[in-house]
């Protein structure tokens, strides 16, 4: 018995846009990594997630022991066919397969054209009255639920793409540079200092001010960007007051404080960065003093300086509390069910 299977074509919506996928072998895998058919780059998506297989019976996807689960029209699957039309859900992508049986035509479900038998005067009206009932009273709500949902997931998505941090990343790259340049300031005995050391002093002190409106800069935008994700918070807090599940409003709950933990370590980061800013305003005016002439306070000062934060750790040490909790954010929005 040949299988009515001919060929499909899967389209979903993820994390790194529109992915589309034609299946026509025995066999197509789906994962994270690149050993699958189908890659999907999403933490939410295991290393070997699920497959679809050509059988008898038509196509069947199964899933492979995945962390978080395969769907299909919204339920959750271990192993089953698909057909044509099916809504399909692999981590946080989603989208629908169509399915083409060997001669072309879609490959339905058994029964699905039964609905289609007409049937006489008032029964008729009976079975759409009943359909506009339930329509009305239960699968419309759902769906403007659902809506109101992929709403909000994208619009929480726009915001774990806003790391304050990242806005400072090339301002380290060149402070980096600039401090590869750098010598020692000369100190001198008493602050006393020759006129050559004066003047190379006077070099440095050149080169250590071209960090300031790096600094300056950088920070301004890390504070743009912390005030946007600030704001994209409270406009999704809005959101949590219309879902009428349950489920959804646990969701929006636990994303609030993930989200929380993300303007913590925003701000903190900024803190840091501006402390930074100031010592080197300080360690520059020390210098300058220095230069002036015998300035004993200012030798004294300069003598073993040693800056509190640094530009490089305070970046990565906010970045990686940005990664952390994307993954968290990323795998609660995975596990809702519409």
């Amino acid at each position: 018995m040949s299988s009515p299977f001919g060929s499909a074509t899967l389209v979903l919506h993820g994390p790194s846009g529109k992915v589309k996928h034609d299946i026509v072998g025995e066999r197509t895998t789906v994962g994270r990594t690149r050993d699958n058919e189908l890659v999907l780059q999403d933490p939410a998506v295991s290393s070997h997630h699920c497959e679809f297989v050509a059988e008898k019976a038509g196509l069947v996807l199964r899933d492979l022991g995945s962390s978080n689960g395969t769907y299909v029209n919204g339920r959750r699957v271990q192993s089953g066919p698909v057909y044509d039309g099916d809504a399909v859900k692999i981590g946080q992508y989603q989208g629908r397969i169509s399915v083409q049986r060997p001669d072309g035509k879609p490959l339905k479900a058994p029964g699905a054209g039964m609905a289609a038998v007409a049937v006489a005067g008032a029964a008729l009206l009976v079975v759409v009255g009943g359909l506009a009932g339930w329509w009305f009273g239960v699968r419309q709500p759902a769906r403007q639920e659902e809506a109101l949902f992929l709403e909000y997931e994208a619009k929480a998505k726009e915001l774990l793409e806003i790391e304050p941090c990242s806005a400072v990343k090339d301002a380290v790259d060149k402070l980096r540079t600039i401090d590869r340049r750098l010598d020692r300031v000369t100190v001198g005995k008493r602050g006393k200092l020759t006129q050559t050391e004066t003047d190379a002093n006077a070099a440095i002190l050149t080169t250590l001010r071209t960090k300031e409106p790096l600094l300056d800069e950088a920070g301004t935008r890390a504070q743009s960007m912390l005030d946007r994700q600030k704001a994209s918070v409270d406009a999704l807090r809005k959101y949590k007051q219309k879902f009428r599940s349950e489920e959804l409003r646990r969701t929006a709950g636990a994303l609030e404080t993930v989200f929380g933990e993300r303007a913590e370590a925003g701000t903190s980061f900024l803190e840091r960065w501006n402390r930074y800013r100031e010592q080197v305003s300080e360690y520059n005016r020390l210098v300058a003093r220095l230069n002036t002439g015998s300035d004993k306070d200012a030798a004294d000062l300069l003598d073993g300086y040693r800056f509190r934060e640094e530009p490089a750790r305070v970046l990565a040490e906010c970045k990686s509390s940005y990664d952390k909790t994307l993954r968290d954010a990323t795998l609660k929005l995975a596990d809702v069910d519409l």
